[in-house]
């Protein structure tokens, strides 16, 4: 069975593209901003700013004509990400960043561009082994380019293959989606992507939408293009894993989840000596124990019956003790909710990996 969660990674990967995230060091470009306001801007700096910013002018000036045409393009590219954003957003969410003042606003959006930035560049990393994280990471920049096109090409390459799945779940006739096949990439996806939206626009009449999901906010992703809808169903999804997802499949998919739970619950049971033996230690420090003794065994079913990537497999396997038991709670979790777990653990040990830079570890 496969969930609509599949069939969004598949449409994304139709797409796939590297993290657009550059900030260029002076807004280009920017429409909004009349003199008055600029020079209003200009007079509340300090005496230091006001310099940086004529120093980082006087560097912009220095450049080529067409470094310069690619620093404009960068803070374009900024901008739309900005404005998608916004858009993106709940309602909750926007009268909270409408609180804010123009610049913490702009603060605000952009450490959310920053973010996105973040996941998409995860998502690179998923798609690579070892070894080509490694040669990408110690690779120039041209040279690193020239590598993340060449992993596109392999991903799309591998997509006709998965097209037959998504299509027969989305309800496709085999005889379309052999001719499917053999058009274009940019197609296949449109095509797929169309097939999603009336899956869902049906599914939302028929059984309404989550209960804090305003119809406003539905309909304004219904009106997105392709990308921004898709990241908004994916958004949608992460708080509401069944949205999308037939009724029956997720009733299946729930009683499947509720089976590697109990699985695992029981591989944690103690035994009556174990018990025993740590009764006056309290039952955190005995099922912690349990973890820890029997981590293989977990790896060994988050692995083969959650079909982990071989990337959040291989991460899970480094994680020290500590780590491992928390994970596991999250992991666990997430099984029974029903939620796409290689997302939830990627986004763990992303933020593991952040808290750890933070703190200088």
């Amino acid at each position: 069975m496969k969930s609509a969660g599949w069939i969004l990674a598949v449409c994304l990967a139709l797409g796939f593209a590297a993290p657009t995230m550059a900030l260029a060091p002076l807004a280009v470009g920017q429409k909004d901003v009349d003199a008055a306001s600029l020079r209003a801007r200009w007079e509340s700096l300090s005496k230091a700013e006001q310099a940086e910013l004529l120093a980082r002018h006087k560097r912009l000036q220095a450049l080529s004509p067409e470094k310069r045409e690619e620093l404009k393009n960068r803070a374009m590219r900024l901008r739309r990400e900005m404005e998608d954003i916004q858009a993106e957003l709940s309602e909750e969410e926007l009268a909270e960043l409408n609180k804010l003042g123009s610049e913490e606003r702009r603060d605000a959006l952009r450490a959310k561009v920053a973010e996105r930035a973040a996941v998409a560049a995860a998502m690179v990393r998923t798609r690579m082994t070892p070894k080509e994280r490694a040669r990408i990471k110690a690779a120039r920049p041209e040279e690193r380019a020239k590598m993340l096109r060449i992993l596109r090409q392999r991903e799309l390459e591998g997509l006709s293959t998965r097209l037959t799945e998504v299509g027969k779940e989305l309800g496709v006739p085999s005889a379309k989606l052999e001719e499917l096949k053999s058009r274009p990439h940019d197609e296949q996806r449109a095509f797929i992507i169309a097939r999603l939206r009336k899956r869902l626009e049906r599914q939302v009449m028929e059984d309404g939408l989550p209960s804090d999901v305003p119809m406003s906010r539905w309909q304004r992703i219904q009106s997105m293009g392709d990308t921004r809808f898709l990241r908004s169903v994916e958004r949608l999804r992460s708080r509401h894993p069944g949205f999308g997802v037939p009724d029956k499949q997720w009733a299946k998919r729930l009683k499947r989840r509720a089976g590697i739970a109990a699985r695992l619950d029981a591989l944690l049971e103690p035994s009556d000596e174990f018990a025993e033996r740590f009764a006056d230690r309290g039952e955190h420090f005995v099922r912690r124990r349990m973890i820890i003794d029997r981590r293989r065994r977990i790896e060994h079913i988050l692995t083969r019956d959650l079909r982990l990537r071989a990337d959040i497999a291989e991460r899970l396997r480094a994680l020290g003790a500590d780590d491992f038991v928390a994970v596991f709670g999250v992991a666990r979790k997430r099984i029974l909710e029903g939620a796409d777990v290689n997302a939830a653990l990627g986004r763990w040990l992303d933020g593991r990996k952040r808290r750890r830079v933070k703190q200088g570890r």
